[in-house]
């Protein structure tokens, strides 16, 4: 009988425990800053997503007036509804004002190369992967993303879809 109480006792004591580290770990997560830190030591993207007013000194001087920087996947439904949008403002604005990110992260060759020419001579692409240099420095981990910068690499605006995004004057 003696066995059957400290067993108990010790099953209530572990229990306990365990309560407690699930307490103090739901406190430390709920703590400003501790879920980018876990991102980054899991890979390299350690950042929010970019927001209005926020500076991206790597853009700066890249578009002479306003441009437009959008991530897009081939595999992504909702960046497949966004993607006539992308290439009409495209069309709109010229290629030196239109950055298209198509994010590979192992998808079918012949759907990115296919997303690639959906942009030929209209905007400038790029092909990246969720996490390298480009999607970091935007803190894009979700697609579609757009963003909307200035001339000295200021978000205007960002979000997923163009809503709101004033439509530009074609320059040559």
């Amino acid at each position: 009988m003696g066995f059957l109480i400290a067993g108990l006792v010790l099953v209530g004591l572990l229990s306990l425990l365990n309560l407690l580290l699930i307490l103090a770990m739901a406190r430390r997560l709920r703590t400003p800053g501790v879920l980018t830190t876990v991102r980054a030591a899991t890979g390299p993207v350690d950042r929010q997503q970019r927001r209005p007013g926020d500076r991206v000194a790597s853009f700066s001087g890249r578009f002479d007036d306003t441009g437009l920087v959008a991530f897009l996947s081939p595999s992504c439904p909702p960046c497949q509804e966004l993607l006539p949008e992308v290439l009409a403002y495209a069309r709109e604005a010229g290629p030196r004002r239109v950055l298209a990110v198509v994010v590979d992260d192992n998808e079918d060759p012949a759907k990115v190369a296919e997303e690639v020419a959906a942009f030929d001579g209209l905007a400038h692409v790029v092909v990246a992967r969720t996490g390298d240099e480009l999607t970091g420095t935007f803190g894009v981990d979700a697609y579609p993303a757009v963003f909307l910068i200035a001339a000295d690499g200021t978000v205007v605006m960002s979000g997923h879809d163009l809503a709101g995004v004033p439509r530009p004057a074609r320059v040559a």
